[in-house]
């Protein structure tokens, strides 16, 4: 697993880079900003920087881009009179962001961060909106120059010796906007109603741990409460409890992101939802009780859409066949990149429930339902009873690895669906899968096709043949978009699945 020291370690190695390739001297000036750098040569030629994730739509791919101007300029689109000579995007390695434009001639450059390039027509005028903005000097066009783009809301601190001993404090004194950077340690007890639009963040060598030890909750929901449009970074939340059995270690209320989370041992890890939802590189494990009635790892009732991806949720924990380790009510579902299992000690009912359908996609994951299991399937789609269906009951199921260690069937989908399953590889007794539209699902129970199913690494191994390039061009999948371009990298991580041929069947390329 990539520990929160050695993830800390990546922010660290690049902004070293950064540092390493710059002298500066930045003249701070009513906005736009004005910043002269020189460096030394270091390799490469260009700009480059990291852009705090505070100032980013997370939900909108595509959408955060910086805007490269000649000279200094107001920024304007590419339809525009003054338009860009180039238009780079923002990419993302865990939960640090960072942009690099090359090929840059010595002068005078405006950089614009936006959140909506992805609005941005070539040849018309969009009046597209920027959100922060900088004037650079790049003096030596041989070497790579730094500008990083920071939070534009205040940085209250939080933990030993700084401003605010408490969370709980920081979160009542802070505005929209705002950046809550936690210090590592242990906050006991200390819960929070989170009403502004702020970024709650761990920073130090070990991600800063929020706990519940004594009693219920008095606030009957949870440990953090989100009703303003929050962002959680780097954190571990555990020990959520409630007089009803229902206690969230997040209780989401409206738009959130959750990334690089480890969440566990409470009674829900998290439950609610906003009009979005996104949660990537993050753990989720040992959420539920034992007596459980409706208790999950992750439970979204509702909202447009959610986004689980890179994602490790595992061995929920559950007495009965209600609790499950995903349940989503959204309209729309993105479930991509995840291992998603009962592995040890698991007895969640369903790894993935989709009680009233929605467009819902199901892609590149390993997904395991073990003998404690308390179902009889491993996936559900749509059942026709617990909640109105929404519009669309599409189901996506395409190039997953689905392990059945007790019989249970990989898929049970209501009536009424459509479903398209292409691509995955099936492991365990059950020789069908419940899908109309089917072509290329490999079943096996052969333990050889995976390096080490025993101690759950199902990559393929040196000596499988079956799934390699067995694989159908997803392009010809009737109304699938997305493009299957990562595979799951084991804890909350991804990797870009490189093709060598045709793609192979299941979450791996070999």
């Amino acid at each position: 697993m990539k520990s929160f020291t050695s993830r800390l370690a990546i922010f660290s190695a690049f902004s070293a880079l950064l540092s390493a390739s710059e002298l500066v001297a930045k003249t701070i000036q009513s906005k736009p900003t004005s910043i002269t750098i020189s460096s030394a040569a270091v390799g490469g030629s260009g700009i480059a920087g990291t852009v705090d994730s505070s100032l980013l739509n997370r939900h909108r791919t595509g959408g955060n881009a910086i805007y490269v101007y000649a000279g200094t300029v107001t920024p304007n689109d590419r339809g525009s009179a003054t338009s860009p000579l180039a238009v780079v995007p923002v990419t993302q390695d865990l939960c640090i962001f960072s942009y690099s434009v090359t090929g840059l001639a010595a002068g005078t450059y405006t950089l614009a961060l936006t959140q909506q390039a992805d609005q941005d027509a070539a040849t018309t005028d969009d009046a597209i909106s920027f959100i922060s903005q900088a004037t650079v000097t790049y003096s030596n066009a041989a070497s790579l120059m730094s500008y990083s783009f920071p939070t534009k809301g205040r940085v209250l601190k939080v933990g030993a010796g700084q401003t605010y001993a408490k969370l709980s404090q920081a979160v009542q004194n802070s505005l929209n906007g705002d950046v809550i950077e936690i210090s590592s340690g242990d906050y006991i007890d200390d819960f929070a109603t989170v009403s502004n639009s702020v970024t709650l963040r761990g920073v130090g060598v070990t991600r800063p741990h929020i706990k519940r030890v004594a009693g219920n909750i008095s606030n009957g929901k949870g440990i953090l409460v989100t009703t303003g449009k929050v962002t959680v970074e780097n954190v571990e939340i555990s020990g959520a409890k409630v007089a009803d059995e229902n206690g969230a270690a997040i209780r989401i209320e409206n738009d959130i992101t959750i990334c690089n989370a480890y969440i566990h041992d409470s009674e829900d890890g998290v439950l609610g939802g906003g009009v979005n939802t996104l949660i990537e590189y993050s753990e989720f494990s040992q959420n539920g009780l034992t007596d459980c009635g409706y208790n999950h790892n992750i439970y979204i009732s509702d909202g447009d859409v959610f986004v689980l991806k890179h994602s490790y949720i595992h061995d929920a924990v559950c007495g009965t066949d209600t609790g499950h380790n995903v349940k989503t009510r959204a309209k729309n579902n993105y479930i991509l990149y995840n291992r998603i299992a009962n592995e040890a000690t698991g007895t969640a009912s369903d790894q993935i429930n989709v009680p009233q359908g929605g467009l819902t996609y199901i892609v590149g994951n390993v997904i395991r339902e073990s003998s404690k299991s308390h179902s009889n399937r491993i996936i559900l789609y749509y059942d026709g009873g617990d909640g109105a269906a929404h519009a669309s009951r599409d189901l996506y199921l395409i190039n997953n690895t689905i392990i059945s260690d007790n019989g249970e069937a990989y898929l049970t989908p209501g009536g009424g669906t459509t479903v398209r399953a292409y691509n995955n590889l099936l492991w365990g007794s059950p020789k069908t899968i419940s899908a109309a539209n089917q072509s290329n699902n490999i079943f096996s129970t052969d333990t050889t096709v995976f390096v080490n199913k025993a101690n759950y690494d199902y990559h393929l191994s040196a000596t499988a043949t079956t799934p390699i390039n067995a694989g159908m061009n997803i392009s010809t999948i009737t109304g699938f978009t997305l493009p299957v371009d990562f595979e799951y990298v084991h804890p909350t991580n991804k990797k870009a699945r490189i093709l060598n041929g045709i793609i192979d069947v299941g979450a791996h390329e070999r």
